[in-house]
């Protein structure tokens, strides 16, 4: 009777970051400028630049904080343009440039690099200048190699290596030194520019020096698939493709410093990186999924530790920015649930009971009552394995009047009111069980198994009774007043009585039957039955005189009968067949005056009848013709 405590597989909730493959960046929304304008995949109730400042609340512990100069990018930002930064100084920043004298000597190696690209460079189209441009790079700033985690621009200026991100973006400021419109690709696990051109627009790998138009022959593609291990994504697959700004390629960057944050399970700092590069991308799906992802793995790898109210507080700033997130919810109750578990394995009963309380009011959907329920309804189950059913039914009653509605809590009560019955019912103490019923029906008025117990009980005491008998009249009248409303119990009564005229009936002892069926007309608050069992008492005792040809004593039955249950027409007609089966016979010439006699009397038990006065109208005319 005791359920067990739900207990969650939080192992199978947790949210992983979307890990980068070799330091990359995972796939975005498919757009480009023809299609129609798509419905906005940020799910976040309050804005990037507001969600780090939400953030904020969680840094006690942690001494990261987004700067003045971040918080001037990101709100110049907020339109998806950029009027009082430069691309080159966003991109410095995000590598983690924060001081400014510092981001102005890498903004003069830029355009130092701009200048010797013009210089190198001597075509005249797009086209050429894209490909002569990407070259160059690999010859000069690019020339110390691949290096798949090498995601920021100021070590490409400073070293020389890069992956896709840090290239494209490089690719991307020196393009625009050239007069080209570089955008970014955001692709499964992978990032590339695009020069758009009046013509088209061509795709450029820039991971490679053989990445311009890729689509172009397979040696180019496999150039590309050889060192960085990804396959290209062509326009021809582009609901794997994301276009994005050159803005949106620097807010890679701060992306994949989020990754590698999160693969260390520093989430906060993963955090704030995610909210950096959404204030410059707000369609960064990889970055808003990451976010989710680092909350919730957050919350719960503190409440592992043992740290609930830590982890609960991440859990709630995460919900107060995205509220409708399924993924956070279910993590928030996992933790609930993990917190739950440890009050049960390690503490009080008091302790759990209070925890619980806690968690029914955080979260009163999440069926966290129930639980509570169980808890507080122990010490009931306890006195109820005891045979202290007394006692369990009134704390039963305590915890009902808190959760009224509770079917865990219901089902164990009734479950003891019927243990305690049934103690009293298997040594065929009737009486006794019928008692706990009476008190379980004015506790739960509407459980039908108590009234089919009250019923049985009923039923099994009045087989034990003689009939008719006035002790036995009293018992049942006792039982009767003891559960007036119990249809069941008056059913139990009523078939008592009815199988004991039966019984009688088939002995021909008509007149007892009779008195039992009038006997159990006035006990029971049943009109109909009362009636049907009455006409089909006096129905079998006429039947039998008529059978037998008593025709006098049948009369007499059924004006008995009429008495009993006046205006009955089923028993007005055979009452009035029963005067006309004994009148029928002396229907002949020498038998009319008996005939008339015979419906005369008939005519005084049951005036009018149209039968008897034409059947003494023949019978006159009979004698007329004598």
């Amino acid at each position: 009777m005791k359920p067990q405590l739900f207990v969650f597989l939080i192992s199978s909730l947790l949210l992983a970051p979307a890990a980068m493959t070799r330091g990359e960046v995972l796939p975005g929304v498919a757009n480009t400028e023809d299609e129609e304008p798509k419905e906005s995949v940020y799910t976040f109730k309050e804005s990037p630049a507001n969600a780090l400042r939400v953030l904020e609340q969680l840094q006690s512990e942690f001494d990261v904080n987004v700067s003045e100069d971040e918080r001037s990018l990101f709100d110049d930002a907020s339109d998806g343009r950029l009027d009082n930064w430069s691309l080159a100084e966003a991109a410095l920043l995000a590598s983690g440039i924060d001081d400014a004298v510092q981001r102005q000597r890498y903004l003069k190696q830029l355009s130092r690099l701009g200048v010797s690209a013009k210089r190198a460079i001597e075509e005249n189209t797009d086209q050429a200048l894209g490909q002569q441009l990407l070259r160059w790079m690999h010859e000069k700033p690019l020339k110390s190699g691949y290096y798949a985690q090498q995601t920021l621009l100021s070590t490409t200026l400073d070293k020389g290596t890069y992956n896709c991100v840090s290239s494209a973006v490089l690719y991307a400021l020196l393009g625009k030194e050239l007069g080209l419109d570089v955008r970014g690709v955001e692709v499964p696990d992978h990032a590339f520019a695009k020069i758009a051109t009046v013509d088209q627009d061509i795709d450029v790998e820039t991971t490679t020096e053989h990445g311009y138009n890729p689509a172009r022959s397979r040696k180019a593609a496999s150039k590309f698939a050889e060192r960085t291990g990804f396959a290209y994504i062509p326009v021809s697959r582009s609901h794997l493709r994301r276009e994005t700004s050159a803005l949106g390629l620097i807010a890679l960057i701060y992306y994949n410093r989020g990754v590698e944050y999160s693969s260390r399970e520093e989430h906060y700092t993963a955090l704030l990186y995610y909210f950096r590069a959404l204030s410059l991308d707000q369609e960064a799906a990889s970055a808003i999924k990451n976010a989710l992802a680092s909350i919730s793995n957050w919350g719960l790898r503190l409440a592992k530790s043992g740290d609930f109210d830590g982890g609960l507080k991440v859990l709630n700033v995460g919900l107060s920015l995205a509220p409708e997130d399924r993924g956070l919810k279910h993590n928030k109750k996992a933790l609930w649930q993990m917190r739950i578990n440890d009050a049960r394995d390690n503490g009080s009963r008091e302790k759990l009971i209070a925890v619980l309380r806690e968690a029914d009011a955080a979260m009163p959907n999440a069926r966290f009552a129930q639980q509570l329920v169980h808890a507080l309804i122990q010490p009931a189950e306890q006195k109820a394995k005891m045979g202290n059913w007394a006692e369990s039914v009134e704390l039963y009653a305590l915890v009902r009047k808190e959760f009224p509605t509770n079917h865990i809590l219901k089902q164990n009560e009734v479950a003891t009111w019927h243990q305690w019955a049934n103690h009293y019912l298997e040594q065929n103490r009737w009486q006794e069980a019928l008692n706990v019923y009476e008190k379980a029906v004015r506790q739960r008025p509407k459980t039908s198994s108590f009234q089919q117990n009250i019923a049985y009980a009923g039923q099994q005491m009045l087989a034990e009774l003689r009939l008719p008998d006035a002790a036995t009249r009293q018992a049942v009248e006792k039982l009767l007043a003891q559960f007036p409303t119990s249809r069941k119990l008056q059913d139990s009564v009523a078939n008592r009585y009815r199988r004991e005229i039966a019984d009688l009936i088939e002995q021909q002892q008509f007149n007892e039957a009779s008195i039992i069926a009038k006997e159990l007309a006035a006990l029971i608050n049943n009109p109909s039955l009362a009636r049907k069992t009455l006409r089909y008492t006096y129905d079998a005792w006429g039947h039998h005189l008529l059978e037998s040809g008593q025709f006098k004593q049948a009369t007499d039955v059924y004006a008995k009968s009429l008495q009993a249950l006046p205006g009955d027409a089923h028993l007005k007609r055979n009452a009035i067949a029963s005067w006309h089966a004994w009148a029928k016979p002396h229907l002949t010439r020498q038998g009319c005056e008996q005939a008339i006699n015979i419906y005369e009397r008939g005519l005084q038990a049951i005036p009018n009848t149209g039968l008897f006065r034409q059947n003494i109208k023949y019978c006159m005319q009979q004698l007329a013709r004598e």
